[in-house]
């Protein structure tokens, strides 16, 4: 015995790795977007998002790992996992979504702006121009 290992090279599985890796990324509430995912060794590519059974309508996947958000929305943050799967293994990989609010803050504080200019307009004692008129 030589002592000589031999390896078939038929038999070794090509081991998965990722070739796009999503990012995290911020998000405008009510903005479209993509988020790419890619594996190599043609595996199979899906998403998940942790905490939710099923993702709503707007929320899509395709079996080319790219996941497909239309008008998103708050509750639309969370971690988002895509797994590459083959006959051997899977390996997974997540990313952060978050949904800047910013805008709903500029709305509110508008609001607030108004009703607390209508109140001040009305509460005050401030002359104010009547419609009556004398009669001559």
């Amino acid at each position: 015995m030589s002592g000589l290992l031999f390896v078939d090279v038929n038999c070794v599985a090509e081991r998965l790795q990722f070739l796009v890796k999503p990012r995290d990324a911020s998000l405008a509430a009510g903005s479209d977007v993509t988020i790419a995912c890619s594996a190599s060794a043609g595996a199979s590519l899906s998403w998940r998002r942790v905490g939710v059974a099923v993702l709503p309508d707007h929320v899509t996947w395709s079996e080319d790992g790219r996941l497909r958000m239309r008008g998103v929305r708050r509750s639309d943050a969370g971690l988002y996992v895509c797994t590459a799967s083959s006959a051997d293994h899977s390996q997974t990989i997540d990313a952060t979504i978050r949904i800047d609010v910013t805008g709903d803050y500029v709305i509110i504080i508008i609001i607030i702006v108004i009703v607390v200019w209508f109140v001040l307009e009305w509460t005050l004692p401030f002359p104010r121009a009547t419609s009556m008129q004398k009669a001559c």
